[in-house]
């Protein structure tokens, strides 16, 4: 190759292979553009003249690489941090800014296409009461089937503590991924907000909802001691005997707390109430004759009705439940809009991107509506709420919300 000559060799690490190069006399081909000229026809191709030192009048315009850059291109890593990029007036900056656009867009197409679809790994569901109550069994139903088609595992990680409030606070505060949700209740939604002077996160604004699960029936069950059979004949007691009776509930504010004081409001009785720690340890002692009655969820009261430990009374509900069709319904005996019942529910932290709560929201529907599933639940007692987008959802967070804040302020009852 004679002296003057531009090398056409396309390298990017040729620092070596140019400084020999610019020692013979020879032009150094612009590595950037030796490699879009390849993906871009109609960009100047590396060997032409103005790639020649200046002063150089060279008619060698495609000149091949010379012995060195043959040796430096064979040997090179071709990294591009160490290439030696020589722009030129004949590369406009629009056609630079185009052409260097597009190439980029192609070296970071792998990169795109290699993102992460949700979900790519275990989900965790807290729920925030302890193992084995209601919610977390209904939880732990739900969460069986909701994995098959969210398409990975659903963990179930119990936070109990503060009436519910220490697993939704947990999860209030989680990155907002997709892979912390809470399965709440009432109480976390609706019944805290009012009972709690001051929570340390807003039920409402941050928690994202991902949508409805189950509406959990409750019935009103007495103590055998008492010796009444039904409703009318336990009002009756009640009115005769004012402040005479006490009545349990999982702590103040709690839903059986609640319920237990709507009752007494619209029945014009009196009653004390007694707090627990659990409403298990509640029921223990309406069987043991040491209270006189409160309310229970249908799964936990099932197997007590039927040995006769307790004494079903009325289903707080505004229709007869699939588990005791025979008993009847606190509206059916005059309790107008007294529908007491618990709830549970899907959210996530605020912060969770749209599609994210999307994809939850319809696989879990998708979930729920599912046969199988529909009884597994009605054996528990629960009622399915498929269907709730989540924009419905959010609705009924806020309607529920508005409903109880009031009575749960007006019974008193407050933890902090």
């Amino acid at each position: 190759m004679a002296r003057g000559e531009a090398c056409g060799t396309v390298h990017r690490a040729g620092r070596l292979c140019r400084a020999r190069c610019l020692r013979a006399g020879l032009g150094v081909c612009d590595p950037l553009r030796a490699a879009a000229c390849r993906r871009f026809p109609d960009w100047p191709a590396p060997g032409r003249n103005d790639l020649a030192p200046a002063g150089s009048e060279s008619p060698a315009g495609r000149a091949g690489p010379c012995a060195f850059c043959r040796r430096s291109v064979l040997s090179s890593s071709l990294s591009l941090p160490h290439a030696s990029i020589t722009m030129t007036s004949s590369i406009t900056r629009k056609a630079f800014l185009r052409y260097g656009a597009a190439a980029a867009g192609v070296a970071l197409s792998p990169m795109l296409r290699a993102a992460p679809v949700y979900p790519d790994r275990p989900v965790k569901l807290v729920v925030p009461f302890s193992a084995g109550g209601t919610t977390d069994v209904v939880a732990r139903i739900v969460a069986q089937r909701w994995e098959q088609h969210l398409g990975q595992p659903i963990v179930i990680d119990n936070k109990p503590g503060a009436g519910g409030n220490i697993g939704a606070d947990f999860v209030a505060k989680a990155q907002g991924d997709g892979y912390t949700l809470l399965y709440g209740t009432v109480s976390n939604f609706a019944l805290n907000i009012g009972l709690y002077k001051k929570l340390p996160f807003s039920p409402l604004t941050d928690l994202a909802p991902v949508g409805m699960v189950v509406q959990v029936p409750i019935v009103l069950v007495v103590s055998p001691s008492l010796g009444v059979k039904d409703f009318a004949g336990f009002i009756q007691l009640l009115k005769n005997n004012p402040g005479k009776y006490s009545y349990g509930s999982a702590g103040n504010g709690s839903s059986a707390h609640i319920a237990c004081h709507l009752l007494l409001k619209l029945t014009g009785t009196q009653a004390e109430h007694i707090p627990y720690k659990g409403n298990a340890q509640a029921i223990n002692d309406i069987i043991a004759g040491n209270i006189a009655f409160g309310v229970s969820s249908v799964p936990a009261a099932a197997e007590l009705i039927a040995a006769g430990k307790l004494v079903p009374v009325a289903a707080i509900a505004s229709k007869r439940l699939t588990a005791f069709p025979q008993l009847p319904t606190t509206e059916e005996l005059g309790l107008k809009n007294y529908d007491a019942y618990a709830w549970n529910a899907v959210a996530a932290p605020a912060k969770t991107p749209q599609a994210v709560l999307d994809r939850l929201n319809s696989s879990l529907n998708k979930a729920l509506q599912e046969p199988d599933l529909k009884s597994k639940l009605e054996l528990q007692g629960v009622v399915p709420l498929s269907g709730y987008s989540r924009q419905a959802t959010a609705g009924y967070f806020k309607s529920e919300a508005d409903k109880w804040i009031p009575i749960v302020r007006a019974s008193g009852a407050q933890v902090d």
